[in-house]
């Protein structure tokens, strides 16, 4: 167990962040090294855990801690017969309007980077735009799609294809188009996709207090595959 200096993150927020993967090992290797980040000046540790990894409240109020998500990464296996149909399309364009940007916003509703006030709602903002951006570039997504009505992009997702597996990052329907069915055909076209690229699995990760989202995933036929505890610790 160590403390890795977040390059991205830091710069990104202008703070010294680091990260420590917790590993069940006993509680002062952990407040040792909390100690150890203070004192070379980092602003904010974030410390991963799996599911059944939990810090001790006696560490969070030492160091200013607290849990800020529970990420559940879902998993659904791919067979070439679950193709389907989807109104979705393909989103062709590269630059960031103000549709897909307030998309995006909206699928980080949940995001631990919205709802931990240690973060400016700026940074928030700026980070997922950022996100939509360089997805639109194909920098971290080579898919887009989107559901549209009359020239409007109401729904978007966003997909990364690696070995075997496809990725889903970004996933947000507009709140005046809810109930159409526009999520499913988004997802269609992840699957879809998928099968055309002889791909096996797909992945989405979200958070397990958007229950919303879990449950769509399950109706949609994900599993848990993993929950990963986040905490932060400003010291």
């Amino acid at each position: 167990m160590k403390i890795e200096y977040c390059t991205w993150d830091s710069g990104f927020f202008n703070k010294k962040i680091g990260k420590i993967e917790y590993d069940q090992s006993p509680e002062g290797d952990l407040i040792r090294l909390l100690q150890t980040a203070g004192e070379d000046g980092y602003q904010l540790i974030y410390v991963f855990g799996d599911e059944e990894t939990f810090v001790p409240d006696t560490v969070l109020n030492q160091f200013n801690g607290r849990l800020v998500d529970r990420k559940c990464l879902y998993s659904k296996t791919i067979n070439t017969d679950d193709s389907c149909e989807s109104n979705a399309i393909e989103y062709q364009l590269t630059e960031l309007t103000n549709d897909l940007e307030s998309l995006a916003l909206l699928s980080g509703t949940h995001s631990r980077f919205r709802l931990d006030k240690g973060f400016d709602n700026a940074d928030f903002h700026r980070l997922y735009s950022i996100w939509m951006t360089r997805s639109l570039k194909k920098e971290i997504a080579d898919k887009i799609f989107v559901v549209a009505e009359s020239d409007k992009v109401m729904g978007m997702i966003t997909l990364q294809l690696a070995e075997h597996v496809g990725h889903i990052g970004l996933c947000a329907v507009s709140e005046s188009a809810q109930s159409k069915g526009y999520g499913s055909s988004l997802i269609n076209a992840c699957v879809n996709e998928v099968i055309a690229k002889h791909l096996h699995q797909l992945e989405v990760p979200t958070q397990m207090e958007n229950v919303t989202a879990c449950h769509f995933y399950e109706k949609c036929g994900f599993s848990i595959k993993s929950i990963t505890n986040t905490y932060h610790f400003w010291l």
